[in-house]
């Protein structure tokens, strides 16, 4: 008596295995052309509007990073500290304030 279960042929596992390559080439060829992905800091900040100096600070063991921002015109400094291994970052400063301060008028 001959089984109820049919084994497949070879022809239909080469018809298997071409459809799962279409899938597969199908995928690769949407992927290419998807849109990128791309992450963004918050408010669209482009790197080419920060000034980076690195420089020495008394106190400060290691190096400090001047960060400036040419479109906002704000200044902040950035050091690693080594024994707790973070990042020390200061307050934001507004160098248009500072820049456009009136000088101090001089006595007679």
């Amino acid at each position: 008596m001959r089984s109820m279960i049919q084994r497949p042929t070879f022809k239909s596992a080469a018809l298997i295995a071409l459809v799962a390559l279409n899938a597969l080439l199908v995928a690769v060829l949407v992927l290419r052309h998807a849109p990128e992905n791309r992450a963004q800091a918050a408010g669209n900040i482009n790197a080419s509007e920060i000034l980076a100096v690195p420089g020495k600070l008394p106190g400060f063991s290691n190096g400090v990073v001047f960060l400036i921002d040419t479109r906002t015109n704000n200044l902040t400094a950035v050091s690693y500290d080594s024994p707790t291994q973070r990042l020390q970052a200061m307050s934001p400063l507004d160098l248009s304030k500072q820049l456009n301060a009136a000088p101090p008028a001089r006595g007679k």
